[in-house]
């Protein structure tokens, strides 16, 4: 699986500034996990950017880090080398979520 062999190309952020699910067809999953993701971070006390976007509509700013479904992943790696990544099977169900909170804390 060529995404399993793919090497992160920026460190985890020192400030994270937005979170963006990236999405190419498949708009309600991403919002979907923005929101499931929202709210974990709520429940945290954490206030960060959290939005989904279709992966050419997003900026390069610095300090945002871009969750992929596995097969945006190398697209979003290519498209964003300057930011941190997060891949996962699916936006829905994803412990993924809880490591990137704890990260952030």
């Amino acid at each position: 699986n060529e995404v399993k062999n793919l090497k992160q190309t920026s460190e985890f952020p020192e400030i994270v500034n937005k979170i963006i699910f990236a999405y190419d067809v498949e708009i309600g999953t991403s919002a979907m996990g923005a929101s499931i993701l929202r709210k974990k971070m709520q429940e945290a006390g954490m206030e960060i950017e959290i939005n989904h976007a279709l992966i050419d509509q997003i900026s390069k700013d610095s300090g945002t880090i871009i969750i992929t479904q596995q097969e945006l992943t190398l697209q979003a790696l290519k498209k964003f080398p300057e930011s941190y990544h997060i891949s996962v099977v699916s936006f829905m169900k994803n412990m993924e979520y809880d490591a990137l909170i704890k990260k952030l804390s």
